[in-house]
C-alpha cells in the first residue's frame, strides 16, 4: 500500500498487532466521520492488514467504503484527491484478485496486478459505473461525485483520441450534477467535455447527433444564465448538425427537429431576427409531422413559436394556428401528465392574445377557464405553480379592463400577489410577476382613486427595473408599464417632473428596437399621450407637435381592425382638440371631432369605457356649437350622450354626467 503515507511509527505499531487487536483498534473508530486525513490512512491500512491476516473480502469491503468517503470529501484538482483515488484503485485491484483467487493471495501474482494498468483502469470504469446505477436509484450525490471524481481522474491516463466515450460520460454526468445544484461551474465543464467528445467522434458515429444535440441543450441552459449570445449561436449550429447527421427513421430524429426549433426560437426571442422564428416554425412543423405517435410537447412547442410570430406580423392566422396546435396538446395528454399544466398554459397564453387582438369575449373566458384548470393541475410549492398564478391573475385583470368586475380586479390583485411572494429573489420571472402586480395595483388606482394603490404599483415597477437587465426580452414593456405609472402620479399630484420621467421612459423605448410593430404603436400612443399632457400643464408649443407626430405614427401602425384601435383615435383627436385650443383653427377642431367621433363608432357597445369616450366627445362638439352655433352639433350631443346614458357597463358618475349633458341641451 505505497500510497498510503504513514509515518514509520504508525506502521510499526499496527504491524505489531495481531488478528483480533487489529479488530478492536478499527472497531473503535468505525462510528467517527471527523477523523484527520493520517486518521484514515491509518484505518485503512489497518484494514488493509486485517484482509491480510483473515483473507476476508468484507474487511477490504470497508477499507473501500473509507475511501471512497475521503474521495467524496476532497476538494476537486488537489493533490491529495488523486492519492485517495490511487488508494481506491489498489484496494479494488486487491479485491478483484482475491475474488478471482477465492479468498487466497500470493504476493508475486498481486503484485503483477497492481501494475496492470488495464485492469486498474477497467476496475475504476466499473466503479463509477455502479455508482451512476446507484445514483439513478436513489439520487444520492456522494454517488455521482465518485463517479465524477473517478472519471475525471481517469481522463489523464487515456490516450486522448481513445477518450472519447469516457469524455461523454463526464459531461452527462456533471450536467446530471448541474440540474441537482445550479452549479454554473459544472455546466461549463460539462459542455467543455462535451465538445472534446465530439471532436473525438467521427462523422459516421451513430452517437454523434446524441452528443451534438446533448451540446445544444447545454449551451442554452448556459445562456439562460449568463445571456452569453455566443452560447446561442453555438446551441442552434450545434442543433443544426444533430438534425443533418441523423437518419430521418432515427427514433430521436423528431426529437432533434424539435431541439433545433427551439434553439431557433430561443436566439430570436433575444435578437427579434425574423428567419430564426421562422426556422423555428419551419423544424418544429418537421418535428409534428416526422413522428406517426402524437406527441403533445412538440405540438406545445410548434404553439408557442406561431405564437410568437404572430407578435411581430400581426398574422391572426399564426395565432389561430397556435391555438389550435396548443388545443390539440391538451386534448391528447392524459390528466395525470405532469406536463399538462404547462400545456394549458400555452393555450391559455394564446387564448388571451386572440381576446386582446380581437376583443372577443369568448375567447377571453376561454382563458380563463383553462387557466384555472393549469393553476388545479400544478403541484403547490413550485415554481410553476406561481407562473399558474400569475397568468391566471393577468386574465382576470384583462377580464376587468373588459368588463368592469370589481371581482375580478380583486382576483387579479391576490392571484399576481399570490405569485410575487412565491417566487424566489433572483428568479428569472421576477421581474415579470412584479410587472403583473403593478398593473393590476394602478388598475385598482384608477377604479378607486385610493393613492396607496398607485405608490405601491410605481414601487413594484421600480424594484423590478433594479433587478431586470436591458438585454432582457420585456425591457421595453416594464419601462413603458414605469412610465404610464409615472403618469398617473403627475395627473394626480400635478407635479411635471414624473411627466417629465415617463416621457424619457418612453423615449428610451423607441430608441431600442428590435420591436413589434403592434408594440411600437402602443408606445408611440403612450408618448403622444404624455407629450399632450405636458402641453396643455405646461405649454410647450413643441410638445402638442410632436404629441400629433407620435399619435398619427401610432394610428400608422396598428391594424385597423385592432380591438384597441379606438384609443389610439382618441388619443390622436385629442391631441388635434388641444392643438384648437392653441390656435382657435377650426380645421384642428373638426379633425379632433372627426378622429374622436370614429374612436366613439369603433369601440363596442358593451365596453366600460364607452360611455367615457362619448362624454368627451360630447364635449368637443359642444366646443364646436360655441362657435359655429350650427343645431347639427347640438342634436349630435343629444344623441351620444343618451347612448351613453343607455350604457349597462357604464361607470354611473359617466352615466350621470351624460344624462346631465343632455338635459342642459334640452333646457337651452
Amino acid at each position: 500500500m505505497e500510497s498510503l503515507k504513514l509515518s514509520p511509527e504508525s506502521v510499526a505499531s499496527l504491524h505489531a498487532m495481531n488478528e483480533a487487536e487489529l479488530r478492536a483498534f478499527i472497531g473503535k473508530g468505525s462510528s467517527s466521520d471527523n477523523d484527520s486525513e493520517e486518521s484514515l490512512e491509518i484505518r485503512v491500512y489497518a484494514h488493509y492488514l486485517l484482509f491480510e491476516m483473515s483473507s476476508s473480502d468484507n474487511v477490504l469491503e470497508e477499507a473501500i467504503t473509507w475511501t471512497k468517503r475521503e474521495i467524496i470529501a476532497s476538494p476537486p484538482n488537489k493533490q491529495a484527491l488523486k492519492e485517495w483515488l490511487d488508494i481506491l484503485t489498489t484496494l479494488l485491484v486487491i479485491l478483484h484478485h482475491s475474488q478471482q483467487q477465492g479468498g487466497t493471495v500470493e504476493a508475486p501474482s498481486r503484485d503483477a496486478m497492481r501494475q496492470d494498468i488495464d485492469l486498474r483502469m477497467r476496475l475504476l470504469k466499473n466503479q463509477a459505473a455502479r455508482s451512476m446505477t446507484r445514483f439513478e436509484q436513489s439520487y444520492l450525490m456522494e454517488d455521482l461525485n465518485l463517479a465524477i471524481a473517478i472519471a475525471e481522474h481517469l481522463i489523464p491516463m487515456i490516450d486522448l483520441n481513445k477518450s472519447s466515450r469516457l469524455q461523454n460520460n463526464l459531461g452527462v454526468m456533471l450536467h446530471k450534477r448541474y440540474q441537482k445544484t445550479e452549479a454554473i461551474e459544472d455546466l461549463s465543464r460539462a459542455i467543455d467535455a462535451m465538445k472534446t467528445a465530439i471532436n473525438l467522434t467521427s462523422d459516421d458515429s451513430p452517437d454523434l447527433g446524441d452528443r451534438l444535440n446533448n451540446l445544444g441543450l447545454w449551451l442554452s441552459s448556459r445562456f439562460e444564465r449568463t445571456e452569453r449570445v455566443e452560447d446561442l449561436d453555438s446551441a442552434a449550429e450545434a442543433a443544426k448538425k444533430a438534425v443533418n447527421l441523423t437518419p430521418m427513421s432515427y427514433q430521436h430524429y423528431a426529437g432533434y427537429l424539435n431541439n433545433l426549433a427551439n434553439r431557433h426560437g430561443k436566439r430570436f426571442q433575444r435578437t427579434g431576427t425574423v428567419d430564426d422564428i421562422n426556422r423555428a416554425i419551419e423544424a418544429s412543423s418537421r418535428a409534428v409531422k416526422s413522428t406517426s405517435k402524437k406527441h403533445p410537447g412538440f405540438l406545445n412547442s410548434l404553439s408557442a413559436w406561431l405564437r410568437a410570430r404572430f407578435e411581430i406580423s400581426g398574422e391572426l392566422m399564426d395565432l389561430d394556428h397556435s391555438i389550435e396546435a396548443a388545443r390539440r396538446a391538451v386534448d391528447i395528454t392524459p390528466p395525470s401528465h405532469p406536463d399538462l399544466c404547462a400545456f394549458l398554459d400555452t393555450l391559455g397564453t394564446s387564448l388571451s392574445r386572440k381576446f386582446e387582438r380581437t376583443d372577443s369575449v369568448k375567447d377571453l373566458n376561454e382563458a380563463l377557464d383553462i387557466f384555472t384548470q393549469a393553476l388545479e393541475a400544478t403541484p403547490r410549492n413550485t415554481l410553476d405553480f406561481a407562473s399558474a398564478l400569475n397568468n391566471l391573475g393577468i386574465c382576470h385583470g384583462m377580464r376587468f379592463e373588459r368588463t368592469g368586475s370589481i371581482a375580478d380586479l380583486e382576483h387579479a390583485i391576490e392571484r399576481t400577489h399570490e405569485s410575487v411572494v412565491s417566487t424566489p429573489h433572483g428568479h428569472s420571472q421576477l421581474p415579470n410577476r412584479l410587472n403583473s402586480l403593478g398593473n393590476q395595483l394602478r388598475a385598482r388606482f384608477q377604479r378607486t382613486g385610493a393613492m396607496q394603490n398607485l405608490e405601491h404599483a410605481i414601487g413594484a415597477a421600480e424594484k423590478l427595473m433594479k433587478i431586470a437587465t436591458k438585454t432582457h426580452p420585456h425591457y421595453p414593456t416594464y419601462l413603458s408599464s414605469l412610465a404610464n405609472k409615472l403618469s398617473l402620479r403627475f395627473e394626480r399630484t400635478g407635479e411635471v417632473p414624473h411627466l417629465d420621467s415617463a416621457i424619457d421612459l418612453i423615449e428610451e423605448v423607441i430608441q431600442n428596437p428590435p420591436l413589434s410593430r403592434e408594440s411600437l404603436a402602443a408606445f408611440y400612443n403612450n408618448l403622444g399621450s404624455f407629450l399632450r399632457r405636458r402641453y396643455e400643464n405646461v405649454g410647450r408649443d413643441r410638445d402638442i407637435a410632436r404629441a400629433i407626430e407620435a399619435c398619427n405614427k401610432a394610428v400608422d401602425l396598428i391594424a385597423q381592425n385592432h380591438p384597441d384601435i379606438h384609443s389610439y383615435l382618441s388619443n390622436l383627436g385629442s391631441a388635434y382638440g388641444s392643438y384648437f385650443n392653441k390656435t382657435d383653427s377650426l380645421d384642428d377642431l373638426n379633425r379632433c371631432i372627426e378622429i374622436i367621433t370614429k374612436a366613439v363608432k369603433a369601440i363596442p357597445q358593451d365596453h366600460r369605457d364607452r360611455s367615457i369616450k362619448i362624454n368627451n366627445l360630447g364635449s368637443w362638439l359642444n366646443k364646436r356649437f360655441e362657435v359655429t352655433k350650427a343645431a347639427g352639433d347640438q342634436d349630435s350631443q343629444i344623441y351620444w350622450f343618451l347612448e351613453a346614458w343607455k350604457s349597462k357597463v357604464a361607470a354611473p358618475s359617466q352615466r350621470i354626467r351624460a344624462a346631465g349633458s343632455a338635459a342642459y341641451i334640452y333646457i337651452l
